[in-house]
């Protein structure tokens, strides 16, 4: 695993982020890639109610 984060470290940084951070929203198109190394995260969706 450390092998991986070396070469993922090459090409990219690491970013620390604030509790309750947004991240990135539902539907927006992706311009980067997380992984996630330490803490928790929270994924939403959104529904739709009839």
């Amino acid at each position: 695993m450390k092998d991986y984060l070396e070469l993922l470290s090459s090409v990219g940084k690491i970013k620390k982020f604030q509790k309750n951070s947004i991240l990135f929203y539902e539907g927006e198109e992706a311009k980067k890639f997380f992984i996630l190394l330490k803490g928790k995260i929270r994924i939403y969706k959104s529904t739709t109610s009839d």
